[in-house]
């Protein structure tokens, strides 16, 4: 399997749970580890043979940027979060890997966060 954005808070637990039930997980910490909003950031992964994945990873810069007034950071989340989907979405498609998408409470936000997770959620119920 694979876990995309192993490095945040759930994607930690979910790590450290699966390596404790014995499954062998590919991972992609954050944006320094691989950078998904890079076409072609996972075609490191293509020789794999890949059975599902999680895809937790979403471009949040903390707290404080999820609440600032500035639109420069909100439009900044906003198309961070998009080049991740460009790359992640029609990658797990065309490899017809299943997958899980995820989001916590924040998605029901008006915020760049929320507004992003909804459009996330959406784009997922296409495929």
């Amino acid at each position: 399997g694979l876990i995309l954005g192993s490095g945040g808070l759930v994607g930690r637990a979910l790590t450290k749970r699966m390596a404790e039930e014995g499954f062998e997980m590919l991972h992609v910490r954050n944006r320094e580890h691989i950078d998904l909003r890079v076409s072609g950031a996972l075609d490191e992964f293509n020789a794999t043979h890949i059975d599902y994945c999680f895809f937790l990873a979403c471009e949040v810069g903390g707290s404080k940027f999820i609440e600032s007034a500035e639109q420069d950071t909100q439009l900044g989340i906003i198309e961070s979060n998009l080049r991740i989907y460009q790359t992640v979405l029609p990658y797990l498609a065309h490899r017809r890997i299943p997958f899980v998408f995820t989001s916590s409470y924040l998605q029901g936000t008006e915020n760049s966060y929320g507004v992003v997770k909804r459009l996330g959620g959406g784009w997922v119920h296409t495929l």
